[in-house]
């Protein structure tokens, strides 16, 4: 499977949204990292903007022995990342998430994510999350945003990978460094050269 870049957003100043417009349908792995800024962080990931349509996101996350398998069905919001120990939070985060847009399906998601929790010599939190949307429809955007008081810090960013690459045209050669050989793409095909 052929990865391609389908997106990024990286944020110049403090800012409360990530957010990435037209993934392809397909699966998509993408990875984001939180640098906080100030107050409060709780993050949530958005898929197409459905913020108030009742109940389209159902989720459940695993912390270990903190918050084991706990689950959230019916949820407008968004799919909460979980960090910390519960609640908010103010330190960085990382999230590595795979999402399967299909039109006419419902959208599944797994991630993982760690989190700092503390300074100094304590041990990081880690997250695993299980999601859904339920509408049935592929999407147009993918949004990681703060629902709390704080801000994201300059620098923290989000990047999607799309196994379907849409901006390849005839013409375009492959270089496939394990093999030396070179491939051309003509009508859709990949031609050994």
């Amino acid at each position: 499977m052929a990865w391609g870049k389908m997106g990024s957003d990286t944020l110049n100043s403090s800012g409360k949204t990530l957010e990435v417009l037209n993934p392809t349908e397909g699966f998509i792995q993408g990875i984001s990292t939180t640098i906080s800024s100030s107050g409060s962080i709780t993050p949530y990931m958005m898929l197409n903007m459905n913020s108030g349509n009742s109940g389209i996101y159902s989720f459940r996350y695993d912390k270990g022995t903190s918050y084991p398998d706990t689950v959230s069905n019916s949820q407008s919001a968004g799919i909460y990342f979980q960090n910390g120990n519960g609640g908010n939070y103010n330190t960085p985060q990382f999230n590595i998430f795979t999402i399967f847009n299909i039109d006419s399906e419902e959208t599944l998601m797994f991630a993982n994510t760690v989190n700092q929790q503390a300074a100094g010599a304590t041990v990081p939190v880690r997250t695993v999350i299980a999601a859904k949307m339920t509408t049935g429809a592929s999407f147009d955007r993918v949004r990681y945003f703060n629902n709390a008081s704080g801000s994201f810090g300059s620098g923290s960013n989000m990047v999607l990978l799309g196994d379907i690459i849409t901006k390849v045209v005839d013409g375009a050669v492959f270089y496939e460094k394990d093999t030396n050989k070179e491939y051309i793409l003509n009508n859709g095909v990949w031609s050994k050269l």
